[in-house]
């Protein structure tokens, strides 16, 4: 009789974030997400030793060195604990609502990610469907994908108070401009339309706070003229959705947009309002914290590094973060979005003892070259608005 020794590593919770966590192989080697970006910080390094052997026990094959005979001897390091930035008890909460949704409206996948304004830090990141690391060859490589990183797609209408926020940071609109929606507006041999909202798709006479509100297209389009291309798309590149977030995630991908020399008025007017450019739900989740104060700050995950015997938290390099509009424009923009959920399309999203804001969004997906019958429903809103402190971003396909 023997034994043979061996190991088995387990997650406590396999279900808690896994799509941002990821797993091992039975060699303790990281295969997904973060344990296989973070794989050599984890391990360690083994350690070395050079010296003349005997010929081991016949039965145990152990070879010992010869003493005197040691030249290098370098012991084991201990790889470090990594401290993420995610809030377990809001991740709960966001993996728990993401799947109720997504199984009550029987979508076929959905992802949502929180972020601190204030930081950049993501507080929670979910996709559906999910899985369990402790039975990861259970599931497919489809439901393991980490959708809020590595899925894009049109934003729709949430990307209108990007092109509003750019109106009014560039001065070609100021709050008390009105602009009058027919429902309709020909742009060449094309015409963009509004969506129908009780009943009439014409918003008639509207301010720069209704234009987000009842989230027309004609007037959003019409800010996307006065902005004309190239500042249209420098604004997108300064709110973060023409490239990676740098969030420290594998997968991630980048906005998909192509320069503005080759737009089209039409083109310019769909960019405006959500179509035409792809992106992911962390950059559109960026994007929104810009909001809090004007200033976007890099999303990121991993809050830090320590060695297993200390408890001093060493934080990586500092993160990028840059002005994108002023602290007044934020303001005016918090103002729109609160408009929104108080008597526009997000009356859902109201919240018992806070304020809040935010804007929806719906956008038909393209497949195949031409759209069918498949749409992503967004949503991107913050609390509470005096002094932001938590940015949502959803998407259900």
């Amino acid at each position: 009789i023997g034994l043979l020794e061996s190991s088995r590593r387990t997650a406590l919770d396999g279900t808690l974030a896994p799509h941002v966590v990821g797993f091992t192989n039975s060699n303790g080697l990281g295969m997904e997400a973060l344990e296989m970006r973070l794989n050599k910080v984890l391990g360690g390094s083994d350690g070395v030793r050079v010296a003349e052997f005997d010929n081991g026990s016949s039965l145990s094959r152990v070879h010992k060195p010869i003493p005197w005979t040691v030249q290098v001897d370098k012991p084991v390091e201990d790889g470090k604990d990594v401290v993420l930035t995610i809030d377990s008890r809001i991740q709960r909460r966001t993996q728990q609502i993401l799947g109720d949704t997504c199984q009550t409206y029987k979508a076929e996948s959905g992802s949502a990610v929180v972020l601190d304004p204030r930081s950049g830090e993501i507080v929670a990141m979910a996709s559906w469907p999910t899985f369990n690391v402790n039975a990861f060859g259970d599931v497919s490589k489809e439901a393991r994908r980490n959708r809020a990183v590595a899925e894009t797609f049109e934003p729709g209408s949430t990307l209108k108070a990007v092109t509003v926020a750019a109106a009014l940071e560039s001065g070609v609109v100021n709050p008390a401009r009105h602009f009058y929606c027919t429902g309709a507006l020909k742009i060449g041999k094309n015409t963009i339309h509004c969506a129908s909202h009780n009943g009439s798709s014409a918003h008639g006479d509207e301010s720069v706070l209704d234009v987000i509100r009842t989230s027309c297209n004609v007037a959003t389009a019409q800010c996307a003229f006065l902005l004309q291309k190239p500042r249209l798309y420098e604004y997108m590149n300064r709110f973060g959705l023409t490239s990676r977030t740098g969030s420290g995630l594998p997968g991630e991908q980048q906005g998909l947009l192509s320069k503005p020399s080759t737009w089209s008025q039409v083109k310019l007017a769909n960019v405006g309002f959500g179509q035409g450019i792809a992106v992911t739900p962390l950059q559109l989740a960026g994007a929104f914290s810009v909001f809090g104060d004007g200033v976007w700050r890099q999303p990121h995950i991993v809050k830090g590094y320590k060695k297993p015997e200390s408890d001093k938290l060493v934080t990586p390099d500092k993160r990028s973060e840059r002005r994108v509009v002023s602290p007044e424009t934020a303001r005016q923009m918090r103002n729109m979005l609160s408009a929104v959920i108080e008597r526009g399309t997000g009356r859902k999203a109201r919240l018992d003892g806070y304020t809040a804001g935010g804007k929806t969004g719906t956008a038909q997906v393209a497949e195949h070259g031409r759209y069918g019958g498949k749409f992503v429903s967004r949503f991107g809103g913050m609390a509470p608005l005096s002094d932001p402190q938590l940015v949502v971003f959803v998407a259900i396909r």
